[in-house]
């Protein structure tokens, strides 16, 4: 959903404003149209991998959830999930100083948000009585999520919502009507959050050009809530129009397209026969691996000049526009399609074996952290869902049954 949102908002908006869709590339004088299309027929052609496979998981009763999720100690889910938000930071701090345990741990993060779907889904219909200490403990940590150099406040609506969808039948007008006052708060936040970001990171960051933190988070509220509070209506106009070229992806689709193979031959499958090697060369026993400086690939296939590593900054392609550079506007489709099947694998695996409907159900989620975005790079998308797939087995493996024991009342 949120890939077919980067790839279409610039249509959406230009159909708004009848503004020009190809004069608001990012990139003047390159026409979009035509990255418009290809992005979309790509996302099409995944979906259909993706849905031969999952189409033949059996539908799942909405009472058998409920059912399923009654079982589990409110109190125990609530204490777990308090454990996994301390534990959390303490893992990506060890998977910094660890280089080779950076990316296992960041999947094992990502499990957190399984747990905080399967506490809503147990708490709000059938424990009203930690209601309240579930609303307080997601609000700080919503808060807190400001804090970081990037910010992941939308995380918590789309999660949300999503459990809400999971266990109610029929929806009240007053349920409506509080989709629609959260979706306008998002909008709101999100147009805010782009329009200080740049400031506000160079605070973060203590003006230097790296993405880190150096100041507390109390700090870091403050400024933020210094910042927003200076927004106007011209900033956030300004910032509107910001959300919209951060959200869409399709530009360096556009400027790939004129630059290859006019400029650069199309590499005959050599990006994906890279990332896929890397999956069976980790770091932690290949130390010498090329590092992959994802601008210096932008630089390389669009002709044009970006910020690099050494400026803190990472400028992606996106795994589609890889996909094309690899093999042009018609074999690409393959390695997307079967991609979209490996998805699908992946997705009905974790979902029919995992032996337990609602755990299975809860951690599909985590699948989402993987591949969520259009830019992400094609040797990490692939690495980020064969982790966290390895991530999953060792916890089925050695871990599931207790941790249901543990939960079930």
């Amino acid at each position: 959903m949120y890939q077919w949102l980067q790839v279409s908002v610039k249509l959406l908006y230009s159909d708004v404003t009848t503004v020009p869709l190809n004069s608001i590339s990012q990139f003047p004088g390159i026409p979009i149209e035509n990255a418009f299309l290809l992005a979309l027929a790509s996302l099409i052609i995944q979906a259909i991998g993706i849905n031969l496979i999952i189409s033949k998981i059996a539908p799942v009763l909405r009472e058998t959830v409920q059912e399923q999720v009654s079982d589990y100690d409110s109190k125990r889910l609530l204490g777990l999930y308090i454990a996994a938000i301390i534990i959390s930071p303490v893992l990506i701090r060890l998977g910094g100083v660890a280089g080779s345990f950076q990316q296992l741990a960041v999947k094992i993060v990502t499990i957190k948000w399984s747990i905080l779907v399967l506490l809503y889904l147990n708490i709000f219909p059938n424990n009203p009585k930690y209601r309240t200490a579930f609303l307080l403990i997601v609000s700080i940590e919503f808060l807190l999520s400001f804090t970081g150099y990037f910010s992941s406040f939308k995380e918590y609506f789309f999660l949300l919502a999503l459990a809400a969808l999971t266990i109610s039948r029929k929806f009240t007008l007053t349920q409506y009507f509080g989709f629609a006052a959260a979706g306008m708060c998002l909008f709101f936040l999100s147009v805010i959050w782009q329009t200080i970001k740049p400031d506000y990171r160079k605070e973060l960051s203590g003006g230097e050009a790296q993405q880190t933190v150096t100041i507390s988070s109390e700090d870091a509220l403050n400024s933020a809530y210094s910042l927003a509070s200076e927004v106007d209506k011209e900033d956030f106009e300004n910032g509107f129009y910001a959300l919209i070229q951060r959200t869409s992806y399709i530009d360096f689709l556009g400027v790939v397209e004129n630059f290859v193979p006019f400029n650069v031959p199309h590499e005959n499958g050599a990006l994906w026969e890279d990332a896929v090697k890397r999956i069976f060369q980790p770091r932690i026993f290949f130390p010498n691996k090329r590092i992959i400086d994802d601008s210096e690939k932008a630089m390389k296939y669009t002709g044009l000049n970006f910020a690099g590593a050494a400026q803190g900054a990472s400028i992606s392609l996106g795994y589609v526009t890889e996909s094309y550079i690899d093999f042009g506007y018609l074999l690409m489709m393959i390695p997307l399609f079967l991609w979209g099947l490996v998805i699908g694998v992946v997705y009905r695996f974790i979902f029919e074996k995992t032996g337990k409907l609602i755990l299975g159900m809860v951690l599909t989620i985590p699948i989402y952290f993987q591949i969520f975005a259009f830019e992400t790079a094609l040797d990490k998308i692939i690495t980020a869902l064969l982790y966290y797939f390895i991530v999953y087995l060792l916890l089925k493996i050695y871990g599931l049954k207790m941790l249901d024991k543990f939960l079930s009342r």
